[in-house]
C-alpha cells in the first residue's frame, strides 16, 4: 500500500510539474516563432498540428498576435472541414464546420461565421440530417440579411424551398418561395437574378409548363449576353437548359441553335487538343439523328470522333462507337452498326470481363442488330447471354431481367424454337 501511495504522489508531482511548464509564459519572440511554425503546418495541410500550436501559445499572446491566433484557430477548423467535405467525409466535415462556426461567433467575425454555418448545412444535407439542415439554413437567413449577403440569403431560401417542396409541404415551401420572389425583385446582383431565373425555369419544367420554363431560361440567357454582365458560364448554363428543353419538346431545329451556341462556347474555352473542344458535337449529332437528317448526323459524328485519340478511358472510346452504331442502326445501316458494336466491345474487353454491365448491354445491342440482319440464330445466342448476364447482375425479380427474357423469347420464336420461346414467356 505504501508503495502505491508513493507512486501516486510521484505521479501527481510529475503532472503538476508538467502543467507548470505548459503554463509557462512564452516570450514575444517565442510566440512569433511558433506562429510561423503553425502557418507552415497550415500550408502543408496539417491543420490539427497547427491548431495545437495556436492553443499552446494563446495564453502568452497579447495585442494583435492574440487577435490573429483567435482568428486562426477557427480558420484551421474551417480549412479542415472544407478538405473533408471535398473528399466526401461529411461527418468529419460537419464536426469541423461547427467548431469553426463557434470560434468565429465568439470573436464576432460574422462573415466567416456565415461561411461555416453554410458549410455545416451542406454537410448535414449530404448526411440526410434534414431537421439539422433546415435549422442551419434557417439560421443563415437573418445572418445573411444582417451582412447584406443576398447571394447566401437566396441560396438558403432556395434550399429550404426545395426541401419542403420535395416532401410535399407545399404551404411551407410557398413561404420560402415568396421570400425568394421578394429578394429577386429588389436585388441588383446579376448572379442572384440569373440563378433565380434558372430555378424558376426548372420548377416550371418539372411541372410540365414548358412555355413558362422557356421564358425563364431565355430571360436567364439574356443576362449572359448583356455586354456589361457578359459571362460565358451564364450563357453556357442557360443554353444547355434551352437545348434540353427544346429536345424534350421535340423542337429539334430550335434545339440545334442552342447546341451550336454550346459548341461555340466550348471552342472558346478549350484548345483543339482537348476533348471538350469537340464534345458538343454529341448533342448536335443526336438532334440531327432525331430529326432524320442522315448526312448532317454523320458529319457531326465525324467531328465528334476527333475526340477519340484524346480519350484515355476505354469507356469513353467505346461510347463513341456505340453512339455511332445507334445512328447507323437508326438509318438502317445494320452491318456498319454491327461493326461499331463489335469494336466497342473489343475496347471494353481490354479492361473489363464479360460480366461488366456495359458489356452485357452490348450483348443486347448486338442481338438486336443480328435480328435486323436476319441472323436469328446469332440473335438468339446473344439474347441468351444477355439474359444470363442480367440475371447475375440484377436478380430474377428485376425489370432488367424480365425484359431480357422477353427479348430472348422473341428471338427464340424467330429462330424457330417455339417451345423455348413459350417457356421464356412464362415468368412464373
Amino acid at each position: 500500500m505504501l508503495i502505491d501511495i508513493r507512486k501516486v504522489i510521484l505521479f501527481l508531482f510529475v503532472s503538476v510539474l508538467s502543467l507548470s511548464v505548459t503554463a509557462q509564459t512564452l516570450s514575444e519572440v517565442e510566440v512569433t516563432e511558433k506562429m510561423e511554425k503553425a502557418a507552415a503546418l497550415q500550408k502543408s495541410g496539417k491543420y490539427a498540428e497547427a491548431r495545437a500550436i495556436l492553443y499552446e501559445i494563446l495564453p502568452s499572446a497579447t495585442g494583435k498576435k492574440k487577435d490573429e491566433i483567435l482568428f486562426g484557430i477557427p480558420v484551421m477548423w474551417y480549412l479542415e472541414a472544407h478538405g473533408n467535405y471535398m473528399i466526401q467525409q461529411f461527418e468529419e466535415a460537419l464536426v469541423s464546420y461547427l467548431k469553426a462556426r463557434e470560434g468565429f461567433h465568439q470573436i464576432g467575425h460574422k462573415e466567416y461565421e456565415l461561411l461555416a454555418l453554410k458549410g455545416a448545412a451542406g454537410a448535414e444535407e449530404h448526411l440526410k440530417k434534414m431537421d439539422d439542415t433546415v435549422r442551419s439554413y434557417t439560421q443563415c437567413i437573418p445572418l445573411a440579411q444582417e451582412l447584406g449577403d443576398e447571394a447566401t440569403e437566396m441560396e438558403a431560401l432556395t434550399k429550404l424551398y426545395k426541401i419542403f417542396y420535395n416532401v410535399g409541404e407545399y404551404e411551407i415551401a410557398h413561404t420560402y418561395g415568396a421570400g425568394m420572389d421578394q429578394l429577386y425583385s429588389k436585388s441588383k446582383d446579376m448572379g442572384l437574378r440569373f440563378n433565380y431565373m434558372i430555378l424558376k425555369g426548372d420548377i416550371a419544367n418539372a411541372q410540365r409548363k414548358f412555355q413558362l420554363a422557356q421564358q425563364w431560361y431565355r430571360n436567364a440567357l439574356s443576362i449572359g449576353k448583356m455586354p456589361e454582365y457578359s459571362d460565358m458560364a451564364y450563357e453556357y448554363v442557360a443554353s444547355m437548359k434551352l437545348l434540353n428543353l427544346m429536345t424534350q419538346t421535340g423542337d429539334y431545329d430550335e434545339a440545334l441553335k442552342f447546341a451550336y451556341a454550346v459548341l461555340h462556347i466550348n471552342q472558346k474555352i478549350y484548345n483543339k487538343d482537348e476533348s471538350g473542344y469537340y464534345s458538343a458535337y454529341r448533342g448536335i449529332a443526336t438532334l440531327h439523328d432525331k430529326a432524320g437528317r442522315e448526312a448532317e448526323c454523320f458529319a457531326a459524328l465525324d467531328s465528334l470522333f476527333q475526340c477519340e485519340p484524346l480519350y484515355k478511358s476505354p469507356n469513353e472510346i467505346a461510347n463513341l462507337y456505340v453512339m455511332r452504331g445507334m445512328s447507323y442502326s437508326h438509318f438502317k445501316h445494320y452491318e456498319a452498326a454491327r461493326q461499331d458494336y463489335l469494336y466497342a466491345d473489343q475496347v471494353l474487353a481490354q479492361k473489363y470481363p464479360q460480366n461488366n454491365p456495359e458489356r452485357i448491354d452490348m450483348l443486347g445491342l448486338l442481338a438486336g442488330i443480328e435480328y435486323q440482319l436476319g441472323h436469328y440464330d446469332k440473335s438468339e445466342d446473344y439474347y441468351r447471354r444477355h439474359e444470363q448476364g442480367a440475371m447475375e447482375l440484377h436478380g430474377p425479380n428485376s425489370l432488367s431481367y424480365l425484359r431480357s427474357k422477353i427479348y430472348l423469347a422473341n428471338a427464340e420464336g424467330f429462330a424457330g424454337h417455339i417451345e423455348a420461346g413459350c417457356s421464356n414467356y412464362n415468368f412464373s
